[in-house]
């Protein structure tokens, strides 16, 4: 027996092939309480051997039945009843999804913010690499990434590409395993700016849909950082 699944305005369904209910449990009929049960995940007691379907196949099929059945089950009374309470439900329905986005925006805020210290705390550790590494091999004219990047792969100036001979002192074991830690502790931290940045995109194109495709969405996720919030931005 395949049975379909879904939650409606007014409540819980699970229909068999036919359309016919096979249980039901019905919300209350203020749009408030309704919204509620709405957001919760459907909790019905269904046959055993059913195969269920849920998802937006099955809603797809259920609301096809739902004004009839809001009818049959007496949760109106009416045509232009169960339109009035629909009204009612969708804009509660809406201001709550708003409300879900706007409160998601807070993230992209604290993302932002911490890129902006990560990016403070790589360039500091690049500056003392550097400055480190310059001690043992002067010539070098690496810097940043770059220069993270030719220590874990050469580690002394000895095995750099085009060495010929240095003024600066020699490294001992020691001192390599301090430069490579500290090289690959900013080229690790590099990859995590990275990974926060397409969430943060991610997170943009997912709250503004319409202006992230007008505007670079991490440069719209700094506008947001910087005015504090979505709805702020959106009443500059």
């Amino acid at each position: 027996m395949r049975i379909y699944l879904a939650k409606l305005p007014f409540g819980h369904l699970a229909l068999d092939e036919e359309g016919r209910v096979v249980t039901i449990r019905l919300a209350p009929r203020d749009p408030k309480l309704a919204l509620a049960l709405f957001l919760s995940e459907p909790k019905l007691d269904l046959p055993r051997d059913a195969e269920v379907i849920s998802g937006e196949k099955a809603y797809e099929f259920v609301r096809r039945f739902a004004r009839r059945i809001a009818l049959k089950h007496e949760f109106v009374r009416s045509d232009p009843e169960y339109n009035a309470f629909l009204t009612e439900f969708g804009i509660l329905l809406a201001k709550s999804r708003m409300k879900d986005f706007l409160t998601r925006d807070k993230f992209v805020v604290r993302a932002v913010s911490l890129l902006d210290s990560l990016r403070s705390v790589v360039n500091t550790l690049y500056e003392h690499l550097r400055e480190w590494f310059i001690i043992h091999y002067p010539e070098c004219e690496l810097r940043g990434k770059e220069l993270a990047e030719a220590i874990l792969t050469h580690g002394r100036r000895e095995n750099f590409p085009g060495f010929k001979g240095s003024s600066g002192i020699e490294l001992e074991s020691k001192d390599v395993e301090v430069l490579t830690r500290l090289a690959s502790l900013a080229l690790e931290l590099e990859k995590e700016m990275e990974r926060m940045k397409r969430y943060v995109e991610d997170l943009v194109r997912e709250l503004a849909p319409n202006a992230s495709s007008l505007i670079e969405p991490f440069v719209l996720a700094k506008l947001i950082a910087k005015a504090g919030s979505l709805e702020k931005l959106a009443r500059a």
